[in-house]
């Protein structure tokens, strides 16, 4: 892949045009795609992305420049496309031409029509004639001149919108830690207040079992007393059904 700079104050504003007018062929899926390697003749292919590139294509009398973008079978539709129009380069950038010297001379009468119904009077007969070479190279450096100025203004508007991405970017990161942190945080609060009940519970276990182990010998001895003399009773009474039976 060639990556071709086509802007800047060391590049001829002709760059772009000649760059087209030497590539055959023009693969691309937005409008300009197709106007501008047309109008610097090329032929321009395009994905069907847009119902402007199908009206395009069938403007300029071939249809078939346009492919579907249906992802199945994409790849085989483009090199048959590019293959065929290779094959046909020479009949089609003819048919091209025409086309653009037909619109040529619409264009001019629609200007022509403009500048009679503002002026009030016909256009000059004078022909049309390209733009001379030493008017080409005056506009050029022209041209050149205005983009050294402009390019540092150009490279710091570009760095201030990239900080402000970078800046875009880091707020969100932070608003999204903060919101992680106060999670934390509330399940952190939620566990300090289970603890504290579990303290609770336990410091109330801790004196009742306090309360059983501090109980005096004399509740002791009662309380084996008492269940002796239970005991005793239970058998006299079994004693006496025995008897009476």
């Amino acid at each position: 892949m060639v990556e071709h700079r086509l802007h800047g104050p060391d590049v001829d504003y002709r760059a772009g045009y000649e760059l087209f007018a030497s590539t055959p062929l023009v693969l691309g899926g937005r409008g300009h795609a197709q106007l501008i390697p047309f109008g610097a003749g090329s032929i321009p292919i395009s994905l069907d992305l847009h119902n402007k590139l199908r009206y395009f294509a069938a403007d300029v009398g071939h249809p078939e420049l346009t492919l579907a973008a249906d992802p199945q079978g994409l790849g085989e539709r483009i090199v048959g496309s590019v293959t065929a129009a290779w094959r046909e380069r020479e009949q089609l950038q003819a048919d091209l031409a025409a086309v653009q010297q037909e619109w040529m001379e619409i264009s001019q009468q629609n200007l022509a029509g403009i500048y009679e119904a503002v002026a009030g009077r016909s256009v000059p007969e004078e022909p049309f004639a390209p733009i001379s070479e030493q008017s080409a190279q005056r506009e050029s450096f022209h041209i050149a001149a205005a983009a050294e100025l402009e390019e540092p203004r150009i490279l710091s508007d570009r760095a201030h919108t990239r900080t402000k991405e970078v800046l875009q970017e880091t707020t969100a990161e932070l608003q999204e830690t903060r919101e992680r942190l106060e999670e934390a945080e509330k399940k952190l609060s939620e566990r300090e207040a289970e603890a504290q009940r579990l303290g609770g519970e336990l410091t109330t276990m801790r004196r009742e079992l306090e309360a059983l182990l501090s109980r005096s010998f004399a509740d002791e001895a009662g309380a084996v007393a008492r269940r002796g003399i239970h005991g005793v009773r239970w058998r006299v009474r079994r004693l006496l059904r025995r008897v009476r039976s």
